[in-house]
């Protein structure tokens, strides 16, 4: 029982202590990050030891702060003693806020095993690796850390360069996409010193050359794949490379290691230094052998191409496409379609028909041919062109487009055919078509063997209630139930026509009078014109003209006072009788 109040003296007594020293540590920190502190006192295992924070080292901390790289001191156990104003950017932190505490918690969750070791081994020696800082807002930067013991008088400093790896990652990431594009390419890519020394050789070039990359890396490309015939090409190549001017693209032939020539096209580019200096030539080629087989076919086959297309009735043409689609005409009808001569439209003003056709079509021809060149296939389209007389023609233009073996399109083949003939004779037609359909007579043309309807006019449709389709597939037998088509036909044949009166049935079931023409008339074949008119209206005049008449007659014969037959009457009767 004695002993419980020293026990509680004591306690009272290391609270306090303990306070005060809580106290202490709270001024020192506060300190510190307001930047009063000048230097600290540190224990260690040889005892307490001064850490200067400011002071004579002044001048070191501002070439620190002016770094490009992150720089921080820590103690051995990894707490920040202090830190520059980039990495505190980084972390998104005040130095205030980061001095005091511990390195681990800047870095992301991965990587701290991994910097424990390293601050280790930064104890006794330079330890360097790539790490991972994570800053306040949870943005991870890619940096690398090298870490040294720093001397001090008493105890252990560890200085630690910390420099951003962002934008090296970023150009390695780059230089791997573009190998692998280079390696991918369906291009050979090679590229060379401004001598001419390969340098690199892509599977593309592999394929192209027939030398794989170890054979060539470090020989001279002339030597390797330039013919003879083509050395002066090179050398003007290089000298334009060396002006830093880029090769237009141009075909020309490489040699393959077995000796056989490939024809490509070749486009070289002056390669660069970071600082602008022309260190080399990139040379890209493509092989177009399949392309100038088919061009040469081409060629081979114009000649029995132009001699065919002479005895067509339409002017025969090529459109270069690759050639701001320059016409080339392999007969003599583009005079007499257009009025200008072939060469007329191949060179000069004119260069093709296009400026030829009327503004108001242009847009629908070009719609119709592009879509054509995109799906692949054949086309046909009719249109008005401007004669260089003034007037206009129609034509119909029938074309194919021409591709590359890579389906790259080059010509359109096709031929252009004068209509205005025939338009003009579908507008008669359809002027004619209109009188008839306008008539006030129905007319029907008849099979003269099946007695089907081929053609009816509206007025015919009118009149019976059917639509044009639907007597298509009927016979006049199906309207007229009394139609005598032998007896018709011997009297066509007697005087050439026919002339009859007969009942129509409408599709409702209703019929009406009509009085038909019927003639026979020789086309392509026989045919039965029949022109059949509404007599409905005087049917009932001619009915109440004959009630009239006997009104009158009855009148006549009676007296209108009695009613009785008069004497009229009695002279008839006896008439009649005698």
């Amino acid at each position: 029982m004695t002993d419980r109040p020293s026990s509680r003296q004591q306690l009272i007594a290391e609270n306090a202590a303990l306070r005060a020293r809580l106290l202490e540590a709270e001024d020192t920190l506060r300190a510190i990050r307001s930047g009063e502190a000048d230097a600290l006192v540190l224990s260690g295992s040889e005892g307490d030891y001064i850490y200067t924070l400011k002071g004579g080292q002044e001048p070191y901390r501002v070439m620190v702060e002016s770094m490009n790289e992150g720089a921080v001191t820590l103690a051995v156990d990894g707490t920040i003693l202090y830190c520059n104003g980039l990495f505190a950017d980084w972390i998104r932190l005040p130095p205030g806020q980061i001095i005091g505490t511990s390195m681990k918690g800047m870095l992301a969750e991965q990587d701290r095993i991994r910097f424990a070791a390293m601050l280790v081994q930064a104890t006794k020696e330079e330890s360097r690796g790539a790490l991972k800082l994570q800053a306040a807002n949870g943005l991870q930067l890619p940096a690398l850390f090298s870490m040294s013991p720093l001397p001090q008088s008493v105890g252990k400093v560890i200085s630690v360069i910390i420099a951003d790896l962002s934008e090296v990652l970023a150009a390695a990431r780059a230089r791997a996409r573009l190998a692998l594009i280079v390696e991918s390419s369906d291009d050979a890519i090679v590229s060379t010193t401004l001598n001419g020394i390969v340098e690199s050789w892509n599977k593309a070039a592999e394929l192209l050359y027939g030398y794989a990359a170890g054979e060539v890396v470090g020989h001279s490309i002339e030597s390797l794949i330039i013919p003879p015939e083509c050395s002066d090409e090179i050398a003007q190549e290089f000298k334009a490379i060396r002006r830093g001017e880029r090769a237009l693209l141009a075909d020309s032939v490489r040699l393959h290691k077995d000796g056989s020539v490939i024809n490509v096209s070749i486009k070289a580019s002056p390669t660069f230094d970071a600082a602008g200096k022309v260190v080399g030539a990139s040379i890209n080629a493509r092989n177009i052998s399949e392309r100038k087989r088919v061009e040469t076919e081409l060629r081979q086959s114009e000649y029995a191409y132009r001699t065919l297309s002479q005895n067509l009735p339409g002017m025969v043409y090529r459109v270069h496409l690759l050639e701001s689609e320059r016409m080339q005409f392999y007969n003599d009808l583009p005079v007499q379609i257009t009025g200008y001569a072939a060469h007329e439209l191949a060179i000069g003003k004119v260069c093709s028909i296009k400026p030829l056709i009327h503004d108001e079509d242009r847009p629908g021809v070009q719609a119709q041919v592009s879509s054509a060149i995109a799906g692949n296939r054949a086309f046909v389209v009719e249109y008005r062109l401007k004669h260089k007389d003034g007037g206009i023609r129609w034509v119909q233009e029938h074309g194919m487009p021409v591709y590359e073996a890579d389906g790259a399109p080059l010509y359109i083949d096709g031929v252009i055919f004068d209509i205005t003939e025939q338009k003009q004779a579908a507008i008669k037609l359809q002027l004619f078509r209109t009188l008839i359909d306008n008539s006030s007579d129905a007319i029907e043309a008849l099979d003269p063997v099946t007695l089907g309807f081929l053609d009816v006019n509206e007025t015919e449709c009118r009149d019976l209630g059917y639509s044009r389709e639907e007597l298509m597939s009927m016979k006049i037998t199906d309207i007229d139930s009394t139609f005598k088509a032998n007896e018709i036909a011997a009297q066509i044949r007697k005087t050439g026509n026919s002339r009859f009166e007969s009942i129509h049935r409408r599709k409702d079931g209703s019929t009406f009078p009509v009085e038909v023409s019927s003639k026979r008339v020789e086309l392509d074949k026989p045919y039965v014109l029949n022109i059949a008119r509404d007599i409905t209206k005087r049917k009932l005049a001619e009915a109440e003209v004959q009630k009239l008449q006997e009104q009158l007659r009855q009148q006549a014969l009676h007296d209108p006072l009695t009613g009785l037959y008069n004497r009229r009457y009695l002279d008839e009767a006896i008439e009649r009788e005698l």
